[in-house]
């Protein structure tokens, strides 16, 4: 199948949604080895869990059993991890925080959580459950840099909006990354923004109200492997090796938009 019927329109991390996309499965060989053993090219429209499976299962009867599968958030679900506990190897992946989370991030503090990295400010509580275990965390380093991400898109919002209204100030069609990218969809677009009755200051505080959510700085790793909140951590981390292989097969595809799922195998014996 030739490159250009796999590009598609699909979430993005570049912020261009008019763009299109393939995305890339990249598993590798954990250190000392660091050797990737398996890529997968799909659409760029298929989600990171459905393409984890094909992934996975491109490389999965060259592991050992009691190999340790690490992988992203994305990829998380029930299905995913019931393959690999299937072949008789365990899994440490993240997970996103749920409105059951808000009652830990609520009592985080009353429960005397560990301290794991002074420097970047990280404590973690260990959660055992009967077939698996969480690693609930918090950065203050990441706290920050989540809420200067949120302040970001709050001015980023503030500008689309600005943009959109000289739009229709001007009787102007709509710049066209506000556009729907489907040649097949025809839409008549009545938009009125909020600039009309609200000033800067309002529309700035209005966003901060649905764009922060209390959850800056948490984080939770979920792992079939008993670990300390310190391995689990160092660990999940290392799959960052696998952006080395991202960025080599971007300069060698001359693309920047590729969305990208990592796997990183720590061998068992």
């Amino acid at each position: 199948m030739q490159i250009s019927n796999l590009q598609q329109y699909g979430y993005i991390r570049d912020h261009r949604p008019d763009k299109k996309q393939v995305t890339l499965g990249i598993s590798e060989l954990a250190k000392p080895i660091n050797v990737p053993v398996g890529i997968t090219v799909e659409k760029g429209n298929l989600n990171d869990q459905k393409h984890f499976k094909k992934t996975y299962q491109q490389v999965n009867r060259r592991l050992n059993r009691g190999s340790l599968v690490v992988f992203d958030k994305g990829a998380h679900s029930v299905d995913n991890t019931s393959l690999i506990r299937e072949d008789e190897m365990h899994y440490l992946t993240a997970r996103k925080l749920n409105k059951s989370d808000d009652k830990k991030i609520a009592t985080f503090w009353e429960s005397f959580p560990k301290l794991i990295n002074a420097k970047d400010g990280i404590y973690g509580l260990k959660i055992v459950k009967p077939s698996s275990v969480n690693y609930f965390y918090f950065s203050k380093k990441l706290q920050k840099e989540q809420l200067d991400s949120r302040a970001r898109k709050v001015m980023r919002q503030i500008q689309q909006a600005k943009d959109i209204q000289k739009s229709i100030d001007k009787n102007k069609k709509l710049p066209k990354r506000f556009r729907i990218n489907n040649a097949l969809v025809d839409v008549t677009y009545s938009l009125q923004t909020k600039l009309m009755e609200m000033d800067e200051k309002e529309c700035i505080k209005l966003l901060e109200e649905k764009v922060i959510t209390g959850r800056e700085g948490f984080f939770c790793l979920k792992s079939s492997r008993d670990l300390t909140l310190k391995q689990a951590l160092s660990t999940y981390r290392k799959k960052d090796s696998v952006e080395k292989s991202l960025i080599l097969l971007r300069m060698r595809s001359r693309s920047n938009h590729c969305g990208c799922g990592r796997m990183l195998v720590f061998m068992g014996r």
